[in-house]
């Protein structure tokens, strides 16, 4: 396989590693994850309310970032970016 198409495969399998571990937490009543949605435009003030509302048990699960009004599924790349912007 070419680098292009090995990047790509890790790629899906972190996305189907996500998924089942969502879809395990949910089908026990609880999210894995620790979700921080925020804009682009107010990525400060939305962090700092997102961690100043959380609850404290939530904050030592994974972080999952989802920027408002965009698709863009976390599977490393948009936390990255989140944190490059911060």
């Amino acid at each position: 396989l070419s680098a292009g198409m090995k990047r790509r495969l890790m790629q899906l399998e972190d996305m189907e590693s996500m998924w089942r571990q969502t879809f395990a937490g949910m089908m026990l009543g609880k999210i894995p994850f620790f979700v921080l949605q925020v804009s682009r435009d107010n990525i400060i003030a939305d962090t700092v309310l997102g961690l100043l509302t959380a609850n404290p048990k939530d904050l030592k699960k994974p972080l999952r970032v989802i920027f408002t009004d965009e698709e863009g599924v976390d599977a490393g790349g948009v936390k990255k970016e989140f944190f490059q912007l911060l």
